[in-house]
């Protein structure tokens, strides 16, 4: 039996990743008996991977067969041979010169006990449970620490995002351990268990395990290309993963329950030449689950959220009205024009009645002919999303409550 240590200085998400190495050590070296250390908050995600994982140097052994100082670099192209071309991948052919296997190549993050118990007491302390098991949350993480302009959400579409999560009867948790988001103090309906919160043990920061263990018990979690991310996918519970600048091929395992939004033109993104370009986009077609967007990004992102959650087609109908006023008060000031308002109403309620647009929801509202105030018709669209599509009825009657509010506080 072989003394192996591997020191390993990376961030959260290339932690979850060296999963994927640890994964094939386990099965092609099998004599060796392998230490890893680590960062503080990185140790948990290789419990049962490894047989120690520490972060001091005093916990060392004095003496080791070998060691591994990992320099991570970043993918260089696509192999071929159907499986991903990420960091780990690469570590495994250049290090330790063990060809991928594909059943290898998801994260895996075994939840201690303690952190489980603190994950599941937090989740039921914001949320009720589901029949499956899971709580009625949806975990968003949109704010990295690294390439953010190839990676971060802007805050309005995650503003959205969260709106849609609330008006389905799920509650919005947004990980932000830097207090970078302006979203949780603008609304309240969004949970963000900040890095003073017990949730994290004193470490100021989100633990692979712990992370981990929220997720599993989450209904669906939204993430970029991140440290979260990675673990949301080590969680099995449904997940988005939002890409902009970097294509899962060279960033993400094969871990099924996640499904990726990638641009339509994604295999630009692909590292290497033309040659790779096309062998990872080959494999990315048929061993990853993904969608794709065009200039619509945010009606995409709200779309997969809505799918993934069973949410009515009028909810995000809705949300795109109150984004629409919105964008105008911050382009053009607190009052939309009669035209305006009616097209907002006209965008609620044709998820309810598709054809039926202008014309109709005129008649409801009656002739206008002063400017109306942004906030009356935001109301109105809350109003008019608060409806069972199901019942045609219904929606007109929201309309016409949405009409009779917006008539009486502000023109």
């Amino acid at each position: 039996m072989s003394n192996v240590l591997i020191r390993f200085r990376h961030g959260l998400g290339d932690a979850v990743q060296l999963t994927v190495v640890l994964r094939h050590l386990a099965a092609e070296r099998p004599d060796w008996s392998i230490d890893v250390q680590t960062q503080t908050g990185k140790e948990t995600a290789f419990r049962g991977l490894c047989r120690r994982a520490f972060c001091r140097d005093r916990d060392r052994q004095k003496n080791y067969d070998l060691v591994f100082d990992l320099d991570w670099p970043e993918p260089a192209e696509a192999y071929g041979c159907d499986v991903p071309a990420t960091k780990a991948e690469r570590c495994l052919r250049e290090v330790f010169q063990i060809s991928p296997r594909k059943e290898l190549c998801s994260y895996l993050v075994r939840v201690d006990a303690e952190s489980q118990v603190r994950a599941e007491n937090y989740a039921r302390s914001i949320a009720t449970c589901n029949d499956n098991g899971r709580y009625r949350v949806v975990l968003v993480h949109y704010e990295g620490n690294t390439a953010t302009s190839a990676k971060n959400l802007i805050h309005d579409e995650v503003a959205d995002v969260c709106r849609l999560v609330h008006q389905s009867g799920y509650i919005p948790v947004i990980l932000d351990w830097d207090d970078r988001s302006p979203l949780p103090r603008d609304m309240p309906e969004i949970v963000c268990p900040d890095s003073r919160h017990s949730l994290w043990m004193g470490l100021g920061v989100g633990d692979a395990a712990t992370i981990t263990a929220l997720a599993a018990l989450s209904t669906l979690c939204i993430g970029i290309d991140s440290g979260p991310q990675k673990c949301f996918g080590a969680s099995g519970s449904p997940t988005i993963a939002v890409w902009r600048g970097h294509h899962p091929i060279n960033y993400y395992g094969l871990n099924p329950n996640v499904r990726h939004l990638v641009p339509h033109d994604h295999a630009r993104l692909i590292y290497g030449d033309q040659a790779a370009r096309e062998r990872g986009n080959r494999i990315f077609a048929e061993v990853y689950k993904f969608s794709t967007y065009s200039e619509q990004f945010r009606d995409a992102l709200l779309h997969e959220v809505e799918s993934a959650l069973g949410a009515t087609a009028g909810r995000r109908q809705s949300l795109l009205a109150y984004s629409f006023c919105s964008a105008h008060r911050k382009s053009h000031g607190p009052r939309l024009t009669p035209s305006d308002h009616w097209e907002m109403l006209a965008t609620a309620m044709d998820a309810w009645n598709p054809g039926k647009r202008l014309p109709e929801v005129v008649s409801v509202i009656g002739p206008l002919t002063e400017p109306i105030p942004v906030a009356v018709a935001e109301r109105s669209a809350v109003i008019a999303s608060a409806v069972d599509p199901g019942h045609q009825a219904g929606a007109w009657q929201a309309i016409e409550q949405a009409a009779t509010y917006a008539r009486h506080h502000g023109f």
